[in-house]
């Protein structure tokens, strides 16, 4: 079963609302799918943490430096539809940066900064959009002329 927006909206609110440390990433704890997740994972799992599996995203929330909110530091986390998550922010009392982009920051400071799908050269094959429930998202003009010049589109 894949899961709507609004039930991985939910599960993430949730989640960051009780824990202090989290890591949102591709593959699961149990078969990390790169090195550096698998060294990730080992390192939390030796200072407790809990995990969140969603499959598609690859999140490590911590407490800011020093207490304030990071300004430079930041977690990239694509959405297919960004004006949703603008909406759903600004409704449950989240500030959040002005249009076009989407920046905000967790309850430990970190920076968010969320892209739409459709304006990035990251790309997954149509085979993956259709199995996530995507079918038919397409990337922006501006997206692809940046493909085009590297020679990607």
């Amino acid at each position: 079963m894949i899961a709507t927006e609004d039930q991985i909206r939910e599960e993430i609110l949730d989640a960051i609302s009780q824990h202090r440390i989290m890591l949102f990433m591709k593959g699961s704890p149990e078969m990390p799918r790169c090195g550096f997740s698998a060294q990730v994972v080992t390192l939390l799992k030796e200072n407790g943490a809990e995990f969140v599996d969603l499959g598609d995203q690859f999140v490590a929330l911590m407490r800011a430096p020093h207490g304030e909110p990071d300004t430079v530091r930041h977690v990239g986390i694509v959405v297919d539809d960004k004006d949703a998550v603008r909406a759903a922010a600004l409704a449950a009392g989240v500030e959040v940066s002005r249009p076009p982009s989407l920046d905000l920051h967790d309850p430990w400071g970190n920076l968010l900064q969320i892209v739409d799908y459709r304006e990035i050269q990251f790309t997954k094959a149509p085979e993956v959009l259709a199995g996530m429930g995507f079918a038919g998202l397409e990337k922006t003009e501006a997206a692809l002329a940046e493909l085009r010049a590297k020679g990607l589109a």
